[in-house]
């Protein structure tokens, strides 16, 4: 229960599914906006899996890469890999309480809520600060 939520967990979970350009610090736990998930689990080419409200999100170069979660905070199997040639129109709001990362992919409006802190992921403001710095919020 809560695997994701634990450093040394998500290092595992890098080596095990063999994802690539991750950094230390490139990734947040955050959740998506319920009506792009209809989206995601009714498209082809999307997406579609049924568990995955919840989720880390890693920036690379290249892409943002989404790791679904289990509504306990375990790892699924299910990663969707975005190129960001095929994002459009990105956005970074922060807020007191928590961040938007709001883009548009494969013409569908993308929502990703992901709060400030969290209480059992003590890397996540860490994370968020890094991210910003590194500007990987400008696209």
């Amino acid at each position: 229960m809560n695997e994701a939520r634990k450093l040394d967990n998500i290092r595992e979970f890098f080596k095990r599914t063999n994802i690539e350009s991750i950094e230390e610090k490139n990734f947040i736990f955050g959740y998506v906006e319920p009506k792009f998930w209809k989206y995601m689990v009714f498209q082809a080419g999307a997406v579609a899996v049924a568990d995955m409200k919840n989720l880390l999100v890693f920036f690379t170069e290249e892409q943002i890469i989404l790791v679904g979660l289990s509504l306990s905070g375990n790892f699924t199997e299910n990663i969707s890999y975005l190129d960001h040639k095929d994002i459009i129109d990105f956005k970074y709001k922060k807020g007191l309480i928590q961040t938007k990362i709001i883009f548009k992919y494969n013409d569908a409006k993308v929502i990703i809520k992901t709060p400030q802190v969290v209480l059992t992921s003590k890397w996540q403001m860490t994370n968020l600060q890094y991210l910003k710095e590194k500007n990987f919020f400008i696209q």
